[in-house]
């Protein structure tokens, strides 16, 4: 038996059996590459594509964030008691995210954009056809994943940064203080 959604076709002969886990891959952004219809990050909404491995219910959707759509759809599929795996391009905006879906207790797979990018047939690229390629990718067991620090982890490497940052400023100011001395003859 084979379904269709778009460019997505799979074959549920092939896959394992059925289990109760949702796929669901999202695009929030799109790259920088030349010739984008979209390249630039969508703060207020989502475009997901999912297949219910158990139904074999397959569908694309877009949530909005500001009125909490986003956060609803997910809460309602863990109710439901259902194991969902999400899969989305890398991006530096999406911390609130991850840990939502963290807290839901989701599996998420952040992908290699590059990597991705290769994968596109089309050099046009829109969020749909971003959502359903990594959906694709994921049924197929061709998600280019990447390695992701745990949140403790995220958290200190920030922290370090950040303390990065004020030690820097503090040394310029050190130096343009020891400057205006050195003007007017002092040491």
């Amino acid at each position: 038996m084979t379904r269709a959604m778009g460019e997505i076709s799979v074959d549920f002969i092939t896959m394992s059996a059925p289990s109760t886990r949702v796929d669901c891959s999202l695009s929030t952004t799109a790259g920088s590459e030349k010739g984008a219809e979209h390249d630039d990050y969508h703060p207020s909404f989502q475009q997901i594509a999912f297949l219910d491995q158990e139904t074999g219910e397959c569908g694309e959707r877009e949530l909005n964030h500001s009125d909490g759509e986003a956060e609803k759809f997910y809460k309602e599929l863990q109710q439901r008691g259902v194991s969902v795996r999400v899969g989305m391009e890398a991006t530096g905006h999406s911390r609130w995210f991850e840990r939502l879906l963290a807290e839901l207790g989701f599996e998420v797979w952040i992908g290699d954009a590059a990597k991705i990018k290769t994968k596109r047939v089309r050099k046009q690229k829109t969020d749909r056809q971003d959502a359903k390629l990594l959906l694709k990718l994921l049924v197929e067991n061709r998600f280019p994943r990447i390695w992701v620090p745990s949140p403790e982890n995220r958290d200190l490497r920030q922290l370090l940064w950040h303390r990065h940052r004020l030690v820097q400023m503090r040394t310029r100011i050190m130096n343009q203080l020891q400057a205006v001395a050195m003007n007017e003859g002092y040491r």
